[in-house]
């Protein structure tokens, strides 16, 4: 998380300058997870899975059209890919298939545009985070028995910054609450993971590869706007006149 350290740090005097505050809890799913650009000597026929996302938000308005604010998610992908590879036993020639499980979180900083109808608004906006993998869990199923899918063992996506854009769309509910719908892309460039595979002893072994992938986030949000005292307009009352002091000399 030492990028988002950083971020937080240089975006704090702009903070501390908001209007608002706004809070959000959200959930959703998650499209096209499978990784890319790894060798087809060690891996094909990759399919992406549905997966689910939950986390929460913290946001401040710069301005009525500028929001910043941070993010954490608790990420969970699934894929499969099989081995190109071809094995001999007694029952035969075969190969290995692979479904991969990989639980996540990440923290990220955004930005948004916002283009205010009323009380309700759309947003666009970037995203930038730290990506760490968790634990992920893989099942091996030989193409001779379909029915012979077992555990076979746990491997770790590489840790890494990732970068991303999001639209959407937050109805006001009453009071201070809203809903928020989302539609958001996350890209991983550099994503090294390992990859199973089985050598002519009949052990699986894993085999480090580069990758990359991205994943579609769409979410629902409860959000809610807090109003601060500092935030809050103060009506300062007017001065008042002094009376008007008589003239002595015309007195006199």
């Amino acid at each position: 998380m030492r990028l988002l350290t950083i971020i937080l740090f240089l975006l704090a005097p702009a903070l501390a300058q908001g209007q608002a505050f706004w809070l959000g809890a959200r959930g959703g799913v998650l499209f096209n997870n499978a990784p890319s650009g790894i060798a087809t000597d060690y891996f094909k026929n990759v399919k992406g899975g549905t997966g689910w996302i939950a986390g929460a938000t913290a946001s401040v308005e710069i301005k009525h059209w500028l929001q910043l604010g941070i993010g954490f998610d608790r990420v969970e992908r699934n894929f499969s890919y099989g081995s190109p590879l071809r094995f001999r036993s007694e029952a035969g020639v075969y190969n290995m298939s692979y479904e991969v499980n990989s639980r996540v979180v990440s923290g990220y900083v955004f930005a948004n545009y916002r283009h205010t109808m009323g009380r309700n608004f759309l947003y666009a906006g970037l995203q930038a985070g730290d990506f760490q993998a968790m634990s992920e869990d893989v099942r091996a199923t030989r193409s001779t028995r379909p029915d012979s899918s077992f555990l076979a063992g746990g491997t770790g996506t590489r840790p890494g910054a990732f970068v991303g854009a999001q639209l959407g769309y937050n109805y006001h509910l009453g009071g201070s609450w809203g809903i928020q719908a989302e539609v958001a892309a996350r890209y991983r460039p550099d994503a090294a993971m390992y990859v199973l595979t089985e050598q002519p002893t009949g052990d699986i072994t894993p085999v480090a590869r580069g990758t990359s992938f991205a994943y579609y986030p769409i979410t629902l949000a409860i959000t809610y706007r807090l109003n601060t005292a500092r935030h809050k307009p103060i009506d300062i009352p007017k001065a008042e006149q002094p009376a008007d002091e008589p003239d002595t000399a015309e007195d006199e």
